[in-house]
Parts: structure tokens; sequence; C-alpha cells
């Protein structure tokens, strides 16, 4: 895994070239590359979710959403995402975590999640 950190920081009503970039941070760290080729998400709509899992595909993953439950259902070496309450502001924050530990905070400042709310394993497309 790189430690690739997010560039930018604000909340989901920012517009869309100000809003936090964790999320694709956590992705591209997962896949090994910069940020710098991830497209930017507008968190505010639906389609943010749309792009992120074709920017996953065009690297051959696809990207696996499930209730935060499941994270105990897998191996104790899988890294995988987890979003949760961020300790800056209303919104959400995701960082890398490797069973119950934060392996990777996006963030220069840290300061982790609040309870998971979901988690985004990328999986290996055959």
């Amino acid at each position: 895994m790189w430690r690739i950190m997010q560039t930018t920081f604000g909340g989901p009503s920012e517009a869309p070239e100000k809003q936090g970039n964790c999320f694709m941070a956590c992705v591209c760290s997962l896949l090994h590359m910069s940020l710098e080729r991830a497209p930017r998400l507008n968190m505010s709509t639906d389609e943010w979710l749309e792009v992120a899992q074709r920017f996953a595909g065009e690297h051959n993953h696809w990207l696996l959403f499930l209730p935060a439950a499941w994270a105990e259902a897998l191996g104790p070496d899988t890294c995988y995402i987890a979003t949760g309450p961020s300790p800056r502001g209303p919104w959400m924050h995701s960082v890398i975590k490797r069973g119950d530990q934060i392996v990777h905070d996006p963030a220069p400042p840290g300061g982790g999640i609040g309870d998971v709310r979901d988690i985004v394993v990328l999986v290996w497309k055959s």
C-alpha cells in the first residue's frame, strides 16, 4: 500500500474542486498510484459512486461497498477503506484499516474517524 495524502479538505457543500478527496486518496493508496491520476468526485451528487467505480474498473478492480459489520469477516491482513464521521467537520471521512487498526489516514492532521459507517474492499477483476 502506498500512503497517498488528500490534497483538498472541504465538506460536501463546497464546490466540487474544494471538496475533500480523502476517499480517492484511499483508493489510490490501495491501487499504488498517484492521486493526480484519479478523477475528481462531486460528493454532493450520487454520480461520485459511478465515477469512482469506473476509475477502479479501469485499473482492473471493483469497489465492493459493505456494511461496517462485515469488516469482521475479512482476513486479518486485508486492507480496506473505512468511512465514518470526520473529526474536522460535520461530514464523512475515509481512512484505510487493517483489522480494527487505522493504517493510513490521508488527512495530514490525522485524527481518524468516528464509528465506522461502511467499508469498501477493492476486489481484483479476473
